[in-house]
């Protein structure tokens, strides 16, 4: 299988970190006129990355199409006889729905008797889904019987890109016979979770996690008004002591409405914190043994 990305550049490179876990039978993906780093083509350890933009529509078998707007380019759409998969980006659902989650995923009687990890993204371009494909991707190496619910964002473009059912073994039917749950919810800011009411704190109490992990932009205003008081509400109101912090490459400028790419920032916070930039392997195995530590490591001991 080869794949032709194009569009939204912040999705076409979470595709991309991910295409090597995602895309099992896909030997090579075309991302034309598109720079791609080293740091980024090397990750996909086992699909070779083309930016050559001089290619054939014999040669491609699927085409992702991320767009802002209704119109697709008539060289994407001639590219196969079969219409591109188009995924546009402000349709993408960040909805947390208490109704659907009742009796299924997130039930409270269930939960309470699970160890539990919380995937919360905070605000915009948090990149959630890199990091639980992340999670996804070592648990299931680790053989654990674990379950993840995925958030509404990563559960869109997983069901939306799964061609030849490539992310069948990754986006599961909800089950209840499992021995670890993982949750992903998305919150706009400190206000939507100080709402008591409101549909992520409902979640949130009915899951009552051990272990939190928080993906959020690095803007200094952003960790100083929404971040850092996200982090003492998971500790004071739900008692949660291992909370870990992901910082996205991005942030998100409303008045271009667009996502820009930045370095990573220097911030002051006491919590463990990995910049998405900086992980390879080692660092996210690191990760993990701090986002499971709560659950299987003795009472009171934690990962420093």
């Amino acid at each position: 299988m080869n794949l032709a990305l194009f569009g939204d550049p912040y999705y076409v490179k979470m595709v991309l970190k991910n295409a090597n876990y995602v895309y099992k039978d896909c030997n090579k993906i075309y991302v034309p006129d598109f720079m791609v780093t080293d740091s980024e083509n090397s990750i996909s350890f086992n699909v070779s990355v083309d930016c050559n933009s001089a290619f054939s529509s014999g040669v491609i078998d699927e085409v992702l199409t991320f767009y802002r707007d209704n119109l697709i380019p008539d060289g994407i759409k001639r590219l196969l006889n079969e219409p591109p998969k188009t995924i546009c980006v402000k349709n993408i659902n960040t909805t947390n729905i208490v109704n659907s989650f009742k009796t299924k995923e997130f039930n409270k009687a269930i939960l309470k008797t699970k160890p539990s990890i919380l995937s919360l993204s905070l605000g915009r371009v948090s990149q959630q889904y890199h990091v639980e494909l992340i999670i996804n991707k070592y648990l299931s190496k680790m053989n654990l019987n674990f379950y993840q619910c995925f958030s509404p964002e990563s559960r869109y473009i997983l069901k939306a890109q799964n061609f030849n059912n490539s992310c069948f073994d990754i986006y599961k039917n909800c089950r209840h016979n499992y021995d670890l749950f993982v949750g992903g919810l998305t919150a706009s800011g400190i206000n939507e979770l100080l709402n008591n009411h409101s549909t992520v704190c409902s979640l949130i109490d009915k899951m009552f996690p051990d272990s939190v992990v928080i993906s959020c932009n690095s803007t200094p205003s952003f960790i100083y008004n929404d971040l850092c008081p996200t982090i003492n509400l998971f500790k004071y109101r739900y008692s949660v002591k291992n909370i870990i912090v992901v910082l996205s490459e991005y942030y998100f400028n409303e008045a271009l409405n667009v996502s820009i790419k930045i370095p990573p920032q220097n911030i002051n916070i006491n919590e463990k914190c990995f910049f998405i930039s900086k992980f390879n392997k080692l660092t996210e195995a690191e990760f993990i043994n701090h986002l499971l530590s709560p659950v299987y490591l003795p009472d009171g001991i934690v990962l420093v």
